[in-house]
Formats: C-alpha cells, structure tokens, sequence
C-alpha cells in the first residue's frame, strides 16, 4: 500500500540484486509472456474507434467489436463486419487524434526491467517505489528489483538526455549504481549503493559512508548491472508517452487491467493510443543497424540520426501524432540496409517533425538495390505522406533525406514507423 509517511525502501547497501529466475513478480511476468498473447485474443473489448493494421501493408478502419480466443479480430464497418486474422495483425491504434508526447506535468519517469517506461509524480512508499499517473486510476507500486532506472525533471535544463541515460543502461559491467545529481557544473554522476529514494531526500552509500542528498538535487538513478527479464509481446502506448510491456488480464466496460513490471494496473481504453503485438513478419529499421551511414551537412554542423526519435531528440510527431517507432535525420542523410532478401514491403510514414513546422523542405528517396521506387518533397506545410512500397528480393535498401528548398532550414525529417514485412 502506498504510504505518505516513510522513504522509498530499497533493502540493504548491496549493489548485487537478483537474477530474474529468483524474482518472483517479474519470473511472472516472464513466464506469463506467451500466456499473455492468448488472454489478449480471449478479452472481449466494448465499441471502440480502432484501425488495424497488417504485415501487408493493409489498414482497414472500423469499430472494435473483439478479438477472439481463436485469433480473430472482429471490425464493424457500417451494416458490415471484417474478419482478420490476428497472425496478420502487428498494431491496433485505437486513438487517431494528437497524442501527447509526454505528460504535461510529470516529475519522475520510471523505467521497468522488461522494457516499461511510466510517466507521473514520486510518492512515498513503505517498500518501493510510489508514482502517482495521470492516466491510471489508481497510484503504481513498484517493486524495486523491477526498476531500472528513475529519472527526475525538476528543470527541463537538468533532464537527463535519452543519450546520456541510454550509454548508462548499456554499459554491460556496471558494478554499482549510479547516481546523477544536479550540480553547478551541470549533471555529474556518481558511484554509489541507493539505499532510500524518497520525495525529499534520497540516501545512498559511497566509500563505506551513509549520505543523503535532497532528491530535488537528483536528476537520475541507474541501477547496477542485472539480468533484464524477456519482454511480454504486448506493447500498450498510452496518451502521456508511457509504454506498457505486460500482459492482460482482462479488458471489460471501457478498461484494461493488466500486469507490467509486477505492478497490478487499471487504466482506461481511452487512454489508450495503440497496442502493438510483436509479429515475426515485421521488422522495424530501427531495429536494424545500417551497412552505412552518409551524414553530409549544407553547413558545418553534422545533424547524428536518431532511434526512435526526431533529429533533436525529442519524440517523433506527425500531423499531431507521436510515433514510438522510427528515425529522425537531417538533410543530407543517407541510411542503407542489408536486407538479404528477406523482405518484401517497406512502409513508413514521411514528413516533417511537427516541432519544425512550418519549416524545413526535405526530398524523401527510397532505392532498392539502387532502382529509385520514390522520390517526393515534402515541406513543414504538407500533411505526411505515408508510403507502402514493394522490395521483394532486395538485398540493399536505401533511404535519403536530402536538400530541396531553402538549403536546410527546418529539415527535421521523419521517417515514422519504418518498418520491413517479410
């Protein structure tokens, strides 16, 4: 039960925490995960606005009726029903207006061992770690052997870039844990045993020595190295940016009740922006590393392409829509891919990132083993364009961002959901 009273727990100084076999919220939570596709199917959903889309590209629009136990998803369209296959299906969206990038007031964003990342303000907690969403009903308890990482914004200058966090998270031998603390000189980590995290002070050990630290002097904490759990297939974006790895329990008048991060959740289907299955015949580019980058700036300044983000490092908008899914770049910028052959389609949606417009003018090309299959330019003014294009037996893919009007100014280009289907 979340307290108002006492710390955020963590139990003892020592950095070593379990192995996911020993945890038994998470070891759930992994062996619950092929479990978790079939209570999907089997959770009768109310009318709901939703567009399914297919690893053929397909995108059919309808009321959300059900998805049934034997794999079927059920759309009302008008006086008719449409039948798909759920085998076919790798993302249901289930909200087409703006979605927002991140809550407009969280503090603290915590990030979960099987790839979650929850938006909202810390609470006090007897035994974990407390925060409090704008989008679940309830407050989330978190067990602290779940978490891998809590990052605070206090000030958007002392935010912890994704950068900078994800170079933590993929430092394979990490001994202790780290704590980032907002200094005078900018945002300094440092080696350390967390002990307490709490709305006030955060306490930690460092050469033998108990300290604290007020946590509004806090900008991140990374946890020390541990076994990360397999991901669940299921992949629940909500209207505040959260990603939700889990799995269902059930979804009954209007809201889910699932498990993520070995957190019992409610939240409601209206919060809810999409649900991505994972489907062995999609495979997004930015999943991929490129056989070759080209990066060729019309000034000096080298503009780095982004994973899952726009050129700035911000989330990836279209039309008012965010993308979890992706690749920001700049012009001149030319991204090849190995495919071997494996594929058959490419789609993706293009344009540019809403945070540039009305700037920026950017040529899209798309080469298959260098045939040219699309050119087109695109300014801050045009709606994004979305491309389904056939690749079957290629064995390299090519995509270029490149100067068209007004030199660079503004060329934020996305390429949102790219992805190959075999």
């Amino acid at each position: 039960m979340l307290k108002s009273t006492t710390d955020t727990t963590r139990r003892g100084n020592s950095t070593r925490r379990p192995s996911a076999s020993t945890l038994g919220p998470r070891g759930h939570t992994v062996r619950c995960a092929i479990i978790a596709a079939l209570i999907i199917l089997a959770a009768p959903l109310s009318l709901t606005a939703g567009v399914v889309h297919t690893v053929s590209g397909e995108r059919h629009e309808g009321e959300l009726t059900s998805i049934s136990a034997d794999g079927q998803v059920l759309l009302q369209q008008g006086d008719d029903s449409l039948t798909i296959p759920l085998a076919d299906v790798f993302r249901i969206d289930l909200s087409r207006g703006p979605a927002t990038a991140y809550a407009e007031a969280f503090t603290a964003e915590v990030r979960t061992v099987c790839g979650s990342r929850f938006y909202g303000e810390l609470l006090e907690h007897e035994d974990g770690i407390g925060l409090k969403s704008s989008v679940f009903r309830d407050p989330i308890s978190f067990d602290v052997e779940n978490v891998i990482a809590v990052r605070f914004r206090w000030t958007d200058e002392h935010w912890l870039t994704d950068e900078r966090l994800q170079d933590t998270l993929d430092q394979a031998d990490r001994h202790t844990d780290a704590l980032y603390v907002v200094t005078p000189r900018g945002v300094i980590p440092f080696s350390v045993a967390i002990e307490q995290i709490g709305t006030e002070r955060t306490s930690f050990t460092r050469r033998d020595e108990r300290r604290e630290i007020e946590t509004g002097a806090v900008s991140a904490v990374v946890f020390a190295t541990q076994e990360l759990a397999d991901r669940p297939p299921v992949e629940i974006v909500l209207e505040d940016g959260s990603v939700l790895r889990c799995t269902i329990a059930e979804m009954d008048n209007g809201e889910f009740e699932l498990y993520a991060a070995g957190a019992k959740l409610a939240v409601e289907l209206s919060r809810v922006t999409f649900i991505e299955i994972d489907n062995p015949g999609v495979v997004y580019l930015s999943d991929l590393r490129p056989a070759d980058v080209r990066e060729v700036p019309f000034f000096s300044h080298v503009w780095e392409h982004r994973i899952d983000r726009s050129v700035t490092g911000g989330p990836l908008l279209l039309d008012g829509r965010r993308y979890a899914r992706g690749l920001g770049c700049h012009t001149r910028t030319i991204l090849t891919y190995d495919l071997g052959g494996r594929y058959r389609t490419f789609t993706a949606v293009l344009g540019i990132d809403d945070a540039a417009r009305p700037l920026g003018s950017v040529q899209f090309v798309v080469r298959a083993d260098g045939e040219e299959l699309f050119s087109r330019v695109i300014t801050g003014n045009d709606e994004a364009v979305p491309v389904t294009l056939d690749i079957s037996g290629a064995d390299r893919l090519t995509l270029i961002a490149d100067f068209a009007d007004n030199a660079s100014v503004g060329d934020h280009a996305n390429w949102a959901d790219a992805r190959l289907m075999k």
